[in-house]
């Protein structure tokens, strides 16, 4: 009997037979799986693995659809490694690849039904292979992804130096600690990865980034002029600088400068962190005209000529693509190879 619906059967008292009425309503399960794509299948947690050697090798000895994967280690018509040549995980992009019989009935259980009747046993033994290539899933990545600006209560950040004094170069970690959502910033979920003490984000593992920041710098220069410019540092080290900034000279009028940074497809590895620097400095490097104030990290939203400039930003997002030969270790949900995650 099909889920979804109730037969009431009925006796005649009088001569043979029975009558039966069918009452409820009938569920689908055309209806339960149209549209549904193959790697948006969600397999048990028992499947997911480090992509390492050792999950490999135990990943090859898999013999059963139960066992939802089974690394076998043949020729897919790519060449192969020369004759006793040693075959890398990595390099030879040998991937996992998932029982046709495992894809078969976790489709069922999605879609809320059991089926029943013989299946030929070669089924049980048939492989899918990947079709393309893994990549970090947009589960994990979202649950890594940070916006963060800066926070105005109370000026708390808030950086100052007076117009008329001289000072040599200033140079200050922006403080992004603030990821209310009110103007899109946002917080990773993924617990270790931001820290809004540090204003850091740290890699999880090992995984291409994309970063972007800019910052507000209001420059008072009334004897010169003074620049402003945001750099990317990972590990304490300079990475990546963005354009630099020039304030104008003026006796009354300040300047304000956004400068920005971005930096693209970058390696890191786990457990590096991320963090934006400001660097401000006088456009002239002597005398009189190395005086010059600053005002920054305010958090504020500032109109200049009747347009708004860009808010205090620090975004970091992992890209999908998995690094190269055997930097990567990812946690496979789908053994296919249609799409991983950790």
């Amino acid at each position: 009997m099909l889920p979804g619906v109730v037969a009431i059967i009925e006796q005649h008292q009088v001569g043979t037979g029975f009558e039966a009425q069918v009452v409820g309503g009938n569920k689908s399960f055309y209806a339960a799986i149209e549209g549904k794509k193959l790697r948006e299948l969600t397999f048990p947690d028992s499947t997911a693995h480090d992509w390492t050697l050792p999950a490999a090798v135990k990943g090859a000895a898999h013999t059963r659809y139960s066992q939802g994967y089974c690394y076998e280690l043949y020729d897919r018509g790519k060449g192969g490694p020369a004759a006793e040549a040693t075959v890398h995980l990595h390099k030879d992009e040998v991937y996992p690849s998932v029982y046709a019989r495992a894809v078969w009935e976790q489709i069922f259980v999605e879609a809320g039904f059991r089926w029943a009747g013989p299946l030929p046993e070669v089924f049980d033994r048939l492989l899918l292979p990947a079709t393309a290539l893994p990549t970090y899933g947009e589960e994990v990545r979202n649950a890594a992804k940070l916006v963060a600006g800066i926070d105005s209560r109370g000026d708390k950040n808030r950086i100052y130096g007076r117009p008329y004094e001289g000072r040599d170069e200033v140079v200050r970690t922006v403080p992004y600690d603030y990821t209310n959502g009110q103007y899109g910033y946002l917080a990773p979920t993924m617990p270790g990865v931001y820290s809004p003490a540090t204003y850091r984000w740290k890699a999880p593992f090992v995984c291409y980034i994309n970063v972007s920041a800019t910052t507000t710098a209001v420059i008072g220069s009334p004897y010169g002029s003074a620049r402003a410019q945001v750099f990317v540092y990972i590990n304490g080290q300079e990475i990546a600088g963005g354009e630099r900034q020039v304030s104008k000279k003026s006796s009354q009028d300040k300047s304000y400068l956004t400068p920005s940074v971005s930096l693209s497809k970058y390696l890191v590895q786990q457990g590096d962190e991320v963090e934006i620097r400001l660097k401000l400095t006088g456009q002239d490097s002597q005398g009189i005209f190395r005086k010059w104030g600053y005002e920054s990290f305010t958090g504020y939203i500032y109109t200049v000529g009747g347009n708004a400039l860009p808010l205090d930003s620090f975004s970091v997002e992992i890209l999908p693509d998995l690094p190269p030969v055997g930097a990567s270790v990812c946690r496979s949900r789908y053994p296919t190879g249609a799409s991983a995650t950790l």
